[in-house]
């Protein structure tokens, strides 16, 4: 594949520093908005500035990016002579942006390109665009590529597990009954985001470790994961020692598997709170790249 290609990620995907250094990758911002006044997630405002905001009794939200903006972006790019475009949105369940992206590319009158809807958030979006650069280096056609980011997409699914409840019941996804008596009673929440699930979803309410973390191993056992095919992320806020017991739990259970870390992204803080970590699998589809191009 001698074309030049650009990657374009939305804010919500986990940052790393391949994604960050490399010269063909593009991000748009969402935007955060603290008590009326509007930020654009990680430029203007990140995570720590986030929480801080929060513990001062700062109401929050968050929104998709604005139009203009994308269109910009679009035309900055597109300016660099690029062949092919390969952008990668947030679930469109879980925000607007796989639209604002939409209308930017038409606006910019970007001709050459693949808008996908991840049906997901972070760690995976970041695996994915990881992969494709990859694949792009190794000469892979985009039509292979599309078929193999479809097949991570499809094998991802996500959970939150919750010990501050606060924010769970402002936003309206926990029950105010509910959620005070779980904090009354120090009770865990689990939420989850299924694949191609259409919210965050609450999983299950636990009293204690050892039943959440027989539950976890469950999870994964129904999830078919293992060493060689799976890979892990976990990622948090505020959340460190939360995210060390679940990784002591999962290489006890597979010493080999591959575990990735991270912050979530603002969108999940403005929803869930801080003292949050996340657990999210995908199966590892996009490994065989050499052998594949050879």
């Amino acid at each position: 594949m001698d074309k030049k290609i650009a990657i374009v990620l939305d804010s919500t995907t986990l940052e790393s520093d391949i994604l960050l250094n490399h010269p063909d990758v593009y991000w748009v911002p969402l935007n955060v908005i603290v008590d009326g006044k509007t930020y654009e997630d990680k430029t203007e405002m990140n995570e720590a500035d986030l929480l801080k905001l929060l513990d001062e009794g700062k109401s929050a939200s968050t929104s998709q990016p604005s139009v203009q903006k994308a269109i910009e972006i679009f035309r900055e790019i597109k300016a660099k002579h690029y062949n092919h475009f390969f952008i990668f949105s947030i679930s469109s369940y879980l925000s607007g942006t796989l639209n604002t992206l939409a209308i930017g590319l038409k606006e910019a009158e970007i001709e050459s390109y693949d808008l996908i809807d991840t049906y997901t958030i972070a760690g995976p979006v970041a695996y994915i665009a990881e992969k494709v650069l990859d694949e792009i280096a190794a000469g892979t056609s985009c039509s292979k590529i599309r078929q193999h980011v479809q097949d991570t997409i499809d094998s991802t699914s996500s959970y939150i597990l919750v010990e501050n409840l606060e924010r769970l019941i402002l936003s309206g996804r926990l029950n105010k009954t509910v959620g005070n008596l779980a904090s009354a009673f120090k009770l865990k929440i689990l939420l989850t985001l299924k694949n191609k699930g259409e919210s965050i979803d609450l999983f299950s309410i636990f009293r204690n470790d050892k039943k959440l973390h027989r539950t976890i191993l469950d999870i994964l056992k129904q999830e078919k994961v293992n060493d060689k095919d799976y890979l892990i992320y976990l990622l948090e806020v505020d959340g460190l020692d939360k995210r060390m017991e679940l990784e002591s739990l999962i290489k006890q259970a597979y010493p080999e598997l591959e575990i990735r870390y991270g912050t979530l992204p603002s969108v999940t803080v403005t929803h869930v709170g801080r003292g949050i970590c996340g657990l999210q699998l995908l199966k590892n589809n996009l490994n065989q790249t050499k052998k594949s191009t050879k």
